[in-house]
C-alpha cells in the first residue's frame, strides 16, 4: 500500500498545533481560539470523509501547525530558549 505523505503531513500538523496551543496557554494564559476550535472538533469527528475533513476541510484551518512544524511561528525567544535548554534524559 502506497503511503499518502499529505495525509501523514495533515496529521502531524494537526499534533503540532495541538502542541503549539499548549504551549501558548502555558506560556500566555491564552491561545488561538480558532486553532482551539479546530483542534477540539479534530477529536470528535469520529467519521471523517478525509484527513483534511478533520480540521474543517481546510489546509489553512492547520496555518498554526503547518507554520509550527516548519519552525514559522515560534517565537524567537522561545526557540532561544529551546536551543539553550538541555536534554531531557
Amino acid at each position: 500500500m502506497a503511503k499518502n505523505y499529505y495525509d501523514i503531513t495533515l496529521a502531524l500538523a494537526g499534533v503540532c498545533q495541538a502542541a503549539r496551543l499548549v504551549q501558548q496557554l502555558a506560556h500566555q494564559g491564552h491561545c488561538d481560539s480558532d486553532a482551539l476550535h479546530v483542534s477540539l472538533n479534530s477529536i470528535i469527528d469520529l467519521d471523517p470523509e478525509s484527513t483534511l475533513a478533520v480540521f474543517g476541510g481546510s489546509e489553512a484551518n492547520l496555518r498554526l501547525g503547518l507554520e509550527t512544524l516548519l519552525g514559522c511561528s515560534i517565537p524567537a525567544a522561545v526557540r532561544a530558549s529551546m536551543r539553550n535548554s538541555p536534554a531531557i534524559p
